[in-house]
């Protein structure tokens, strides 16, 4: 019961905050619009590293999908397609030349 409590009194706190914060400002939500997609792209693909062996050759496909997705999101700056074309880069790096 109390967790549910805390939850509901987090996500109105949420709420309220991001009502408060961006209601007269408009300067900090474009900011945001503008920026947000390759701070996703930067947590994503350091998410990807962090439990990763380097010793292994198959890890270098990673690596490389990794660097790749940030680099045509920086580029083109398309999330959707960088996400796709690195997940496309992995596979084939994965399966066809890294086959450990």
């Amino acid at each position: 019961m109390n967790i549910l409590f805390m939850a509901g009194v987090s996500a109105i706190v949420i709420k309220l905050l991001a009502y408060f914060l961006f209601n007269k400002n408009n300067e900090n939500l474009e900011f945001l619009q503008k920026h947000m997609p390759l701070l996703i792209m930067v947590v994503l693909v350091f998410y990807l590293y962090k439990d990763l062996e380097y010793a292994k050759l198959s890890s270098l496909s990673y690596v490389i999908a990794g660097f790749s997705a940030l680099i045509i999101q920086i580029l083109f700056k398309k999330s959707y397609f960088s996400i796709i074309t690195a997940t496309i880069i992995f596979y084939i790096l994965k399966e066809i030349i890294f086959k450990v």
